[in-house]
């Protein structure tokens, strides 16, 4: 399984990488802290297949020939990110809502559009 420091590692290599970066990881804890203690958030994210899906992504790493599940049963990876955001907006601070303001449509254009991480830090790559 590739580790989550790859994937920080390759962020911080661009300027919009270390832009998402450091907007991550001042809500990082919180996100992290409402699936496992939320009950609201918890919930969808179990039922969303949030761990399939993320398991999943992380595994497939930086192989330009991966390709990410983007459907569990009757679940799409859309879905599971909608009602996140819907999830996390309702239950979060002020500053995660923002957060998921800026960037929601964005997730959703890159979950549409790549078929694996490797596109979407390839295009990271090519924007700066």
């Amino acid at each position: 399984m590739v580790k989550l420091e790859l994937f920080e590692r390759e962020l911080n290599n661009t300027i919009g990488g270390r832009k998402i970066m450091a907007e991550l990881a001042g809500n990082m804890d919180e996100v992290l802290h409402l699936i496992n203690r939320n009950r609201e958030v918890m919930v969808v994210w179990q039922r969303n297949k949030g761990p399939q899906f993320f398991a999943d992504i992380l595994a497939s790493g930086f192989e330009p020939k991966a390709v990410v599940v983007k459907q569990i049963g009757d679940v799409s990876l859309a879905a599971l990110i909608r009602r996140m955001a819907a999830a996390l907006q309702e239950n979060g601070s002020a500053g995660l809502k923002k957060l998921i303001d800026n960037y929601f449509l964005t997730i959703i254009n890159e979950v549409q559009t790549s078929d694996n991480l490797y596109q979407v830090f390839l295009k990271l790559r090519e924007n700066g």
